[in-house]
Order: C-alpha cells, then structure tokens, then sequence
C-alpha cells in the first residue's frame, strides 16, 4: 500500500519461530530503512490532521478547519492516496480505528454532548451501532473485517462496562471484577487489553476469545505496578508495556503464546519504553527516552534489536523528530508523531525498503 501522505490461544510454528528468533538475536540483520512521507490535510479545508490508526489499507484520525481544533472532523486515507473527510451525521467526530478492509470506528459527539459510537463501511454506510441499547455514553477502540467493533460503554446508572459488538450482539467482557478495557483486536476476533486486578486498580495484561477471558505473563516486578496489552497483530502476536512505579521504568512487551519479551529501551540510564503496535513479523514500534536530551523517541523492534526511528529514517526534514511510534501494519510500514523544531505535532508513513530486510 502506498500512502499520498492473556496466554494467547494457540499459536503456528511460523510464530514460534519468529519469536525464537526474535529472542535470539536474529544474528547479522541488516539495519531497517525506511522513507517518510507527511500525511497531508485531506482537502484545502482542513488546516491541521493528527492520525491516529493505521491497517493494512488505510489510516484515520480527525482532521480539523483551524489550528485550534475547535471544529473537528474524521479522516481516512485509503492505498492509492484516496482521501476522504467526513462527518458523521454533520456532528464533530473523530475515526479511532480502521479495519484491514477499511471499515473505521470512531466517535460522534451528538447535539446533547454525549459520546457515541459510529460505523462507516468501506462503501462509504454509517450507522450509530449501540443505537437501541441501554447506552448513555460510549467509545470504540477497535474493529476488525467481520464488523466486530470493541470499546468501553456506560448505562443510564453510569456503569461503565468494556464491550464486543458483533452480529447486532452486545456482549460486556469479563474481567476480575475491578474494571477492565479493550485496547485491540484481530481478524480472528481476539481482543487484548488490561482488566484491574484488585480494589487498588493495579492493571495486569489480558486476551479475550469470545467470552473466555485469559491473563497474559506479567513480568513486571513492581507489584504495585501496571501491566498492560496495547495491540495484537493478525497471528495472535500482542504487544504493551510494563510501568514499575518503585524505579520509576517502564518496558516494552511482546507476547506469544510460549512466553513474554522484554524489548529494552533505546539508551537511557532509566529504562523507559512503551509499545503501540505490532505485526505477524513480530516488528513491535512505540516510543523510548533515547539519548540524553532527546526527549522520547520513536522505536521499531525488529529482528532483536530495537532502533531509533529517526536514526533509519530519510526523507524528513533535519527539523523533525519522530517522537512515537502509533503503528505497524503487516506490509511493514509504520504510522509515526513527528514533531518540528517549533514544537508542532503532524504524521507521517514510514514505508521500508524491503533490500535492507
């Protein structure tokens, strides 16, 4: 695609087998490179994007009408650089999520101030899909090809519930009683996230398949610290991040089903990385404090080594940084924040050139 701009389940030997070499090293892999091109304002109109999802087909966000972001609406940008501003029903909204066959959730904000959820089909459909449910309040985190949008709901008493819609089924998740929240889903349906562990809130990283509710391994050794799954790629491969609050480090994580990897940071005397996103190559991004002074920069893990974006990264001007990294989607290319000289936020797509593989 070219831009204009918790144990898990059961898993294949080819996923086995990145993962080993994931551990080991993957002697002697060449660097990554990647190219990067802006995401432009999708139309004259709109003075200011900020992109939020990327999947194998598209990627989505809001794009707004002046730089205060006072008037809002969402975006998407499809392969062969079709891009589209919208807004569903004529409300302020913002996409969250795109599915591989560029479906996009997203929320709504209705003439009453609430939040709700909509549905925009590829062929361009929107519809309000808890509409006829006991919702007051609701936002989607995710969707995959089948339709199934999951996300975080509250009811006329204000109980806040983390749901799957699938089918015109609502189904609240299960979690250990203290909350919980759906972050991402796959093709196949399954889900990872967090749920609470206890009173305290303390979070420990989860999967759902259906309704069968699984912990991940927590190798966080902080135990008043936070766990958590934040994306899982199409073969079940999930990825999140560790925070222990004692010393002050955080760890990226990559799960499968024979265990759990601690992805290191890029350089800091104080460990801090944290994981956005992943694919089947098990290719992991997100942001790291880098050198000294550096602030926090953009990641891509590969091949057993963890790399800073901007240092395998041509195309942008000297002026910018890659500060996070929001995405990867299975051909590789990688949603990253880019942020000026002057402080000022846009996107861009990183698209890898396949030699240095």
């Amino acid at each position: 695609m070219n831009f204009v701009v918790k144990p898990v389940g059961r898993f294949s030997w080819s996923v086995a087998a990145i993962l080993l070499s994931l551990a080991s090293g993957a002697a002697c892999a060449a660097p990554p490179h990647y190219t990067a091109m802006l995401v432009e304002a999708p139309n004259p109109n709109q003075v200011a994007v900020s992109a939020f999802a990327m999947s194998d087909t598209a990627i989505v966000g809001l794009a707004s009408r002046s730089p205060d972001w006072l008037n809002f609406a969402s975006f998407i940008t499809v392969k062969h650089g079709e891009r589209t501003v919208f807004r569903p029903f004529a409300e302020v909204s913002q996409a969250t999520a795109v599915s591989n066959a560029s479906d996009v959730v997203g929320n709504v904000i209705e003439k009453d101030g609430s939040q709700q959820v909509y549905l925009r089909t590829a062929s361009g459909k929107t519809t309000r899909p808890l509409a006829g449910f006991d919702v007051a309040w609701s936002g989607a985190s995710g969707v995959n090809i089948a339709h199934t949008i999951i996300g975080a709901y509250s009811n006329a008493a204000g109980d806040i519930m983390t749901f799957s819609l699938s089918n015109g089924v609502l189904s609240t998740l299960p979690d250990l009683g203290f909350g919980s929240s759906a972050e991402a889903i796959n093709d196949a349906g399954t889900i990872a996230g967090w749920v609470a562990r206890d009173t305290t809130g303390h979070l420990v990283p989860a999967t759902w398949n259906g309704n069968a509710l699984s912990l991940l391994p927590n190798p966080n050794p902080d135990p008043s610290g936070d766990t958590s799954a934040t994306a899982i790629a199409s073969n079940g491969l999930v990825a999140g991040r560790y925070y222990a609050p004692g010393t002050g480090e955080a760890h990226a994580l990559l799960w499968s089903g024979s265990g759990v990897i601690d992805l290191g940071s890029l350089g800091r005397k104080l460990p801090y990385s944290s994981a956005n996103g992943v694919n089947a190559a098990g290719d992991v991004v997100g942001n790291s404090l880098g050198r000294v002074n550096d602030g926090n920069s953009a990641f891509v893990y590969t091949h057993g080594t963890m790399y800073n974006l901007r240092d395998v990264t041509s195309g942008l001007a000297d002026s910018y940084t890659i500060a996070d990294g929001l995405a990867i989607n299975d051909a590789g290319q990688i949603l990253v924040l880019v942020r000026d000289k002057d402080g000022f936020n846009a996107n861009a797509v990183l698209t890898p050139d396949k030699a240095a593989d």
